[in-house]
């Protein structure tokens, strides 16, 4: 007999979802301090450690949860494709526009979805909280925007930002200092997850209004009721044709 798997703790699956982020962020600014990390290469050195990280995370997730969710698996695939292209041509351009890359893609999953009569957000969500069909396409066209939002976001930062402070991948070696790097980076891992947080929280108001309580009726008795109702209740008693009770035998009615 064969036992479900386990999913991850709150424990784990924060690890596993912000542990390669902090590692990144780690070898990007803090390593070089340590370590003898030529000046200029740091985004390729934390891109190398984010990578490995990101591998061990998705692979415990599978080992425990014996599956991957669509989310992980659609990032662990831009991630290896954009931070393969960034160390096969050395041009750290790649590592730019993976959340361009990431974003534009949620997007267009979820506006597949929506054309096609699937809803993925219900699908992700449906276990946590229900909502009427419609709340969960208004839902969904949010998200969608809010995809759309990011994946902008990134390339005013990357490419107007970054490149605004000296750092032009066309014109400057990809081993040379970038000035503007770390803004991207911090805007990355600082920036992105409290517009999350907010974009969110913002959802709650929404939320609240048209979510279904799915419990069962107080008043309508389920089957499982009607079978426990059944064992708790006291055994008839034994009644005669007409419906009057048989009178108890008499002591001497053996005699």
């Amino acid at each position: 007999m064969t036992t479900a798997p386990k999913g991850l703790s709150p424990q784990e699956k924060l690890a596993t979802e912000f542990g390669p982020l902090a590692l990144w962020l780690g070898a990007y600014f803090a390593a070089p301090r340590f370590l003898p990390i030529p000046e200029g290469r740091e985004i390729f050195y934390a891109l190398g450690v984010f990578m490995a990280a990101f591998a061990v995370a998705f692979a415990y997730t599978f080992i425990k949860e014996k599956k991957v969710s669509p989310v992980l698996l659609v990032s662990g695939i831009i991630v290896a494709i954009t931070g393969g292209l960034t160390f096969l041509f050395q041009d750290r351009i790649f590592t730019y526009i993976k959340p361009t890359l990431t974003n534009t893609t949620f997007a267009l999953i979820l506006t597949g979805g929506l054309l096609s009569g699937r809803l993925f957000i219900k699908m992700l969500f449906a276990q946590a909280f229900q909502m009427p069909d419609p709340a969960w396409r208004t839902l969904t066209w949010r998200f969608v925007g809010f995809f759309i939002f990011l994946a902008v976001l990134n390339e005013v930062v990357w490419r107007y930002v970054t490149y605004g402070m000296g750092c032009d991948p066309t014109v400057l070696p990809n081993d040379q200092k970038c000035d503007g790097e770390g803004i991207w980076v911090n805007f990355k891992a600082f920036g992105v997850l409290p517009l999350t947080l907010l974009f969110t929280g913002l959802q709650a108001p929404f939320l609240m209004k048209h979510m279904v309580d799915e419990k069962p009726n107080a008043a309508e008795e389920t089957p499982e009721a009607d079978k426990a109702h059944a064992l708790t209740a006291p055994p008839p008693s034994d009644t005669s044709a007409d419906g009057d009770a048989e009178a108890p035998p008499r002591p001497d009615a053996a005699q």
